[in-house]
């Protein structure tokens, strides 16, 4: 069976990071993504690989976004 795509609010959800900061590592680090017309979805096993080679807290911080809002 193919895997699921998920949405961006279950990628926020499961990644604890605010929606701007996913769409600037979507635009600047080459986050993995598909665009499905004009929405992004996202594969879990691909974010998995994502996380495993970069840091998420290094990255929230070059993003701007590490702290609280």
């Amino acid at each position: 069976m193919p895997e699921q795509y998920l949405r961006v609010a279950e990628v926020l959800t499961w990644l604890s990071i605010p929606r701007i900061t996913l769409y600037y590592f979507i635009k600047n680090e080459k986050f993995p993504f598909h665009k499905i017309g004009r929405q992004f979805r996202f594969l879990e096993s691909e974010i998995q690989e994502w996380i495993s080679t970069n840091d998420i807290v290094e990255a929230r911080k070059r993003a701007g976004r590490g702290g609280k809002r």
